[in-house]
């Protein structure tokens, strides 16, 4: 699309102008519905702002789908108590939204924090998007309060959306906890 000409003091602006220039500019709705209500049939490249759900939007010329000004998403979350079960369980859960442009991607991802309690064989694992990593353990009793920490990374997935990297844990006697943990996720474009 080409740029319009300068508007001089005196003119009138011609509709042309005024939609050319509206397509070419972040334009702010209060939520989806205001911005599908204003704006029925979206051309490719157009860029909406969602005041509801504080959102910045694309038009790839089927789908709004969200911007995304790098090609890297970073997520994180903490959890101050934990306990831990038989079976394996959700500790933490980070979920990253990838967006639908991006053709192939891979995440890593590492855990830190602290169990208490007396355990026996403590294990835990990083799940990223669905697929489990390799499952870390210590097959003995464990005394309280000490460290860990997990790390792993998977590569070549191309499901798009809200996705899930997941701290899994369990004690075989029920009878220790994590404190302070942080889950950390990153996922980079690479197609």
């Amino acid at each position: 699309m080409a740029n319009p000409a300068d508007v001089v003091t005196g003119e009138t602006i011609a509709s042309e102008w005024g939609n050319q220039i509206r397509d070419q500019t972040v334009q702010p709705f209060a939520s989806v519905a205001a911005r599908t209500a204003s704006i029925p049939s979206p051309t490719e490249g157009m860029v909406s702002y969602l005041l509801d759900a504080d959102a910045l939007d694309v038009y790839t010329g089927s789908a709004w789908v969200p911007f995304v000004a790098s090609n890297e998403l970073d997520g994180a979350t903490d959890a101050t108590s934990v306990a831990l079960t038989t079976s394996p369980a959700d500790a933490a859960t980070v979920s990253l939204t990838i967006p639908a442009g991006w053709g192939s991607w891979k995440c890593a991802a590492y855990a830190t924090g602290t169990y208490s309690g007396t355990g026996v064989n403590l294990s835990h694992n990083i799940r990223i998007d669905g697929t489990d990593g390799p499952v870390l353990g210590i097959n003995t009793t464990v005394a309280a309060n000490g460290p860990f920490a997990i790390a792993w990374r998977r590569t070549g997935m191309t499901t798009t959306g809200s996705r899930s990297i997941v701290l899994r844990a369990s004690e075989s006697g029920a009878n220790a906890s994590y404190t302070n943990v942080h889950l950390y996720a990153r996922a980079v474009r690479t197609s």
